[in-house]
């Protein structure tokens, strides 16, 4: 675990973890290396389905995170990888010709035109 570089990832329902005793984290890696994170579970009342996340931001301190700006984090994710869905499978853009802003860009704008 690299030093500020923070995660946030959904995990699947079914899966099983060992939670550590006296931190309430989940203990994830080999018994050599392994890591302790935060578990955060919610529920979508309009869909009734339950999402699971895992994360090493902190908890607790200066930079402490709460549970909600996670949650919230997690859905502004899921909305820019429904935006890349989109512009791959409508517009084509599944290969982008350069890693220029202008350039990809302007792939975005001719896309769009066509």
């Amino acid at each position: 675990m690299q030093k500020n570089k923070y995660f946030v990832l959904r995990i699947k329902n079914n899966w099983k973890l060992e939670f550590s005793q006296p931190t309430g984290l989940i203990k994830i890696g080999t018994s050599d290396d392994t890591q302790a994170y935060r578990v955060i579970n919610f529920c979508d009342l309009d869909t009734k389905t339950e999402f699971r996340l895992v994360t090493n931001l902190p908890a607790s301190g200066d930079a402490a995170v709460s549970d909600d700006e996670i949650r919230d984090i997690s859905r502004l994710r899921w909305g820019i990888e429904l935006l890349w869905k989109f512009l791959k499978m409508h517009l084509k853009l599944d290969k982008l010709i350069t890693k220029n802003v202008n350039g990809i860009t302007i792939q975005i704008y001719i896309s769009l035109i066509a």
